[in-house]
């Protein structure tokens, strides 16, 4: 990883693992149609239900297995879902969480994300890259 300098940060924004409800079971048997969704290519193919009234503009998808809805966007198994959303959310234990994040606050009103895979990466690179930031002083408000 490349070290990248920052001037003017207004303040930090951490964001520990925690429970994401955007995502949903579909469980086998039961049929589905994303209107603007992704669906995963193997399961796209292999789900495909038609009917005699046919499925109309939008394909009509019947599920040979369990898979996930990421909002109704993305269809597929957990790791198709990860990946798609660049491992914002992670599958842990049967349960779906958003990644730990930290948000860089700048001076300027702009913003820069960074995700981790845990906490305990996400706090070790707070007191490694930030350490300065740790330690507020008169002149400056920090909020962590």
């Amino acid at each position: 990883m490349n070290e990248t300098l920052y001037n003017n940060i207004s303040h930090l924004t951490v964001s520990k693992l925690s429970l994401c409800e955007k995502v949903s079971l579909i469980p086998k048997g039961e049929k589905y149609q994303p209107v603007f969704g992704e669906v995963q290519p193997e399961i796209a193919e292999r789900d495909r239900y038609f009917s005699f009234f046919g499925g109309g503009l939008f394909p009509i998808y019947k599920a040979k297995n369990d898979i996930w809805t990421y909002a109704h966007t993305f269809f597929g198994t957990p790791e198709y879902i990860e990946d798609c959303t660049n491992k914002h959310i992670l599958f842990k234990d049967n349960k779906w969480y958003n990644a730990p994040c930290l948000t860089i606050h700048f001076l300027d009103g702009s913003t820069q994300k960074f995700y981790f895979a845990t906490d305990k990466e996400l706090e070790f690179y707070v007191k490694t890259k930030f350490n300065k930031f740790l330690i507020p002083n008169k002149t400056r408000k920090i909020k962590i």
